[in-house]
């Protein structure tokens, strides 16, 4: 896991054994900087959605998500994934992102009880002002959202 490889135990036949995910040093450069206006983004009630999506080989793709379906450029929509994968990806990411709050993790703990065997996003929110929602996808690994409230 140092490599930043994960190793899947368990679900959808088509998955490579090892998904490899953005190196802790891309995670924290970005949950400590302000993502840039011009991504693309979409504006409802007062809030600013920006979303990056990452591929299984670390390539940043820029996208957007609308509720729980997240799209591309040329808009595929990505299908949900085995909820073991999920959980997997989840338990990989916190530990570099760390400092979440006692919210993001009552969050988690609900999401992580659900009986439903596949899930399309888990959403943990760090801090006041941002949101992570982590989408995790045999192809777009994963997906970190920002949301800002104007002032």
């Amino acid at each position: 896991m140092a490599d930043g490889s994960i190793e899947v135990t368990g679900g959808a036949d088509d998955l490579d054994d090892t998904i490899s995910l953005p190196s802790p040093t891309l995670l924290n450069k970005l949950k400590s900087s302000n993502l840039p206006m011009n991504l693309f983004h979409s504006v409802n009630n007062a809030f600013i959605r920006k979303t990056i999506i990452f591929t299984s080989e670390g390539e940043i793709i820029c996208g957007w998500a609308n509720n729980d379906n997240i799209e591309v450029e040329d808009g595929e929509e990505l299908g949900a994934v085995p909820r073991v994968f999920a959980v997997t990806i989840v338990n990989y990411c916190l530990q570099f992102l760390g400092n979440c709050s006692d919210l993001a993790k009552e969050i988690y703990k609900e999401e992580e009880q659900e009986q439903e065997q596949d899930v399309k996003s888990i959403r943990l929110s760090f801090g006041s002002k941002n949101e992570f929602i982590l989408v995790p996808d045999n192809e777009f690994v994963i997906c970190v959202v920002a949301e800002r409230k104007y002032s």
